[in-house]
């Protein structure tokens, strides 16, 4: 999966700029190509950043690097529910920015399920 054209790909990245999501710096431990975050105000806490509102990450795969023409995504919420079993990660990958909304959603549903 992924975008085809540069023309395509420029079009990926104007629906993620105007989408609210925040570019931040991709750290050394990152292998993506570019990085954004987003916060949803109304959902459940991670239990270990009380106060803070759940976020979900959005990265940029750029195979153009490795002979292809294409761009990728994946989302990911990386967050401790209540309990005491550890931290959850919920990734959807292999994206589009036209896939981003549906799969927010998913996340988000995934994500407010392990509150129980």
């Amino acid at each position: 999966m992924g975008v085809t054209t540069t023309h395509g790909i420029e079009d990926e990245l104007r629906i993620i700029q105007s989408t609210g999501w925040k570019e931040s710096t991709v750290s050394a431990h990152e292998k993506c190509d570019r990085i954004w975050f987003c916060h949803f105000a109304g959902e459940p806490e991670c239990t270990h950043n009380e106060g803070k509102r759940i976020q979900i990450r959005l990265r940029m795969w750029d195979h153009r690097k490795h002979g292809h023409e294409s761009i990728g995504f994946d989302l990911t919420i990386t967050a401790c529910p209540p309990g005491d079993n550890g931290w959850c990660e919920f990734m959807m990958y292999g994206l589009s920015a036209k896939d981003l909304e549906l799969n927010i959603d998913r996340l988000l549903k995934a994500w407010r399920a392990v509150q129980k």
